[in-house]
């Protein structure tokens, strides 16, 4: 057999030489997308260390601030902690009901959307500690709690259920309940995985949303009548949960376009 001559010995070479100049360039392309991705998560280390730092000063500062108030006006700060409380409740409360209703009606536009919802939804268990000062200044927040509130109570509650220890296991239950709804509808990993545990547990959901939806309204509604319209307690309305579910969606809607903000 003849030797290959050197115009095919050339020509092969050249070939080799092409496919050696396209891998490192592949290479080198894969290199600088690498190097591009690690500096973008730098980037985004270095932001979320900023904005630690900006959140403890100012978790410091609200603290002396909170503490000086509490000193020199006690009455006015019980009041304005408890009307902040309401807010922040009541975005959780937004957050949740859109979770639910993401696996409700099965909805896949909104899964990006639900991601973030979720993180406003987990204010719910951290409104649970925060509550706690609440107990011990009930007295001061909520008239029909004093003696001399009584006198009134007689007729606008007829049932006794403006009673100290019944307000105090309902506002457990509410708790318990939302944080076990946060904590079960909360994703460890993407729900754009495809794998057969998370379709498992995405049908779960799904099943489970329709109950869930209900124990949500029943307790949002009773949840209002304790702690915001008992208020007023000689005042009574039977859409006033309504009213604050109307205030908490839109509330948390709103934090959900914040965040989207690039």
């Amino acid at each position: 057999m003849s030797p290959p001559s050197d115009g095919v010995t050339t020509t092969k070479r050249a070939r080799e030489n092409s496919h050696l100049g396209t891998r490192a360039r592949n290479d080198v392309n894969d290199l600088d997308q690498a190097n591009g991705h690690s500096n973008a998560r730098a980037r985004a280390n270095s932001s979320a260390g900023t904005l630690s730092r900006y959140a403890y000063w100012g978790l410091f500062i609200s603290f002396v601030l909170a503490g000086t108030a509490l000193n020199t006006r006690p009455s006015h700060f019980i009041h304005v902690y408890f009307v902040a409380f309401g807010f922040l409740i009541t975005l959780g409360l937004g957050g949740l009901f859109f979770v639910l209703l993401h696996h409700l009606v099965k909805s896949r536009w909104s899964v990006l959307a639900c991601r973030q919802m979720q993180w406003v939804a987990n204010l719910l268990p951290w409104c649970m500690v925060l509550f706690l000062p609440n107990l011990l200044w009930a007295q001061e927040i909520f008239p029909w709690m004093n003696m001399g509130g009584t006198a009134y109570l007689a007729e606008a509650d007829h049932i006794g259920y403006l009673k100290a220890a019944g307000f105090f296991g309902r506002t457990a239950i509410y708790f318990i309940v939302w944080t076990g709804l946060v904590w079960a509808y909360k994703n460890q990993k993407s729900q754009l995985e495809d794998s057969p545990e998370s379709e498992r547990r995405q049908q779960w959901r799904r099943r489970m949303s329709g109950p869930a939806m209900v124990l949500f309204g029943i307790t949002t509604t009773f949840a209002s009548f304790d702690w915001f319209m008992s208020l007023q307690p000689n005042w009574h309305s039977a859409v006033f949960g309504v009213y604050i579910f109307a205030g908490a969606v839109p509330g948390a809607l709103s934090v959900l376009a914040l965040f989207s903000i690039q």
